[in-house]
């Protein structure tokens, strides 16, 4: 089956957090867990992952500078991307169906 982050774009619907989930649990466990952390906590893993996404990131979807204070921030922006980041391809897919089906049943 075709994965509910895919097809919501695809049919003009936003994707959400558990869309995500069901294609990439380790991100939106990691997500929930930097959210909700209180100071003090071993940053050590953080590092490590925001320094990962960091050098993987597309150049056009700068993410905010990342500090313990701003923590929130930069969970909701990599969820954005992390929910967008396959827009483009869908869009192709959408363009290619578009040939064989009317665009706007994919609403439907």
């Amino acid at each position: 089956p075709m994965p509910s982050l895919f097809w919501k774009v695809l049919a003009f619907l936003e994707p959400g957090k558990e869309d995500l989930a069901a294609i990439d649990t380790n991100t939106v466990k990691f997500l929930d867990d930097l959210a909700g952390m209180k100071e003090g906590v071993t940053l050590d893993s953080i590092e490590d992952y925001v320094d990962g996404y960091l050098g993987a990131r597309g150049r056009d979807r700068s993410p905010p500078r990342w500090a313990w204070t701003n923590r929130g921030e930069f969970v909701e922006h990599v969820l954005g991307h992390r929910l967008h980041e396959f827009d483009p391809q869908i869009h192709a897919v959408r363009r290619g169906l578009g040939d064989v089906v009317p665009v706007p049943a994919f609403a439907l």
